[in-house]
């Protein structure tokens, strides 16, 4: 592990499942927002995302990779990774199975922060900041 590594930590529900009784697909990007969400919480970057300001990140490229199943009661480890590309914000994902280390699902979604009127801005400078501080791991996925 990481010094400073963000883990966020969920157990699948037995709505997210299917009738093979593994998760859904979509639900891997409900997850990603989970852990995106929670990790601006960790950050202590909460208030610079809506509601709390009135700046949101727009989601401009999605894409998961399966790489196993899950199923109902699992316990899953989302760990996930940021960059800041000029206007745009990276994060990258690997969810894990428990307690296993098993990579269930990978992935990465492309955002751009949006101001009140919905156009682009740069994240704040205390944003680029704290995710210039964090270890970027370029072959995570």
């Amino acid at each position: 592990m990481i010094e400073n590594e963000y883990r966020f930590l969920r157990r699948v529900q037995f709505h997210e499942t299917d009738v093979m009784g593994v998760v859904h697909h979509v639900n891997y990007l409900k997850y990603f927002e989970e852990a995106r969400v929670d990790w601006l919480r960790w950050a202590g970057l909460e208030s610079t995302h809506f509601p709390q300001a009135d700046r949101m990140l727009a989601v401009l490229h999605s894409q998961v990779f399966h790489d196993g199943p899950s199923r109902f009661g699992d316990e899953l480890e989302i760990r996930l990774q940021t960059r800041v590309l000029r206007l745009k914000i990276e994060f990258q994902y690997v969810i894990y199975k428990k307690p296993e280390n098993q990579v269930i699902a990978r992935g990465s979604t492309l955002h751009v922060l949006l101001d009140g009127d919905l156009k682009p801005c740069r994240p704040e400078k205390r944003f680029i900041d704290f995710v210039e501080k964090q270890k970027w791991i370029e072959t995570l996925l």
